[in-house]
């Protein structure tokens, strides 16, 4: 299996986001939106990937960090 990049995890990051939201819209349980966006932000607080001109693992992971609380604060609603 190959390295997960940057371009890759920011990738699968968005599918989750997406697949979450259309869970959501397809079964009227906004929680599935919140779901999608913590799994996004966990993803990049256990495996810190950067841009390749960028080196900071410490800032990926505040970032996702951030990313995960906004999926537990915010409600998706119908």
């Amino acid at each position: 299996m190959n390295k997960l990049t940057f371009q890759r995890q920011f990738l699968l990051c968005a599918v989750l986001v997406l697949c979450g939201f259309l869970l959501a819209v397809l079964t009227n349980y906004g929680i599935f939106s919140n779901i999608g966006w913590g799994a996004a932000g966990l993803l990049f607080v256990v495996h810190p990937v950067c841009p390749s001109n960028v080196n900071n693992r410490t800032a990926a992971r505040i970032g996702g960090g951030i990313v995960m609380l906004l999926g537990l604060l915010l409600r998706f609603r119908m």
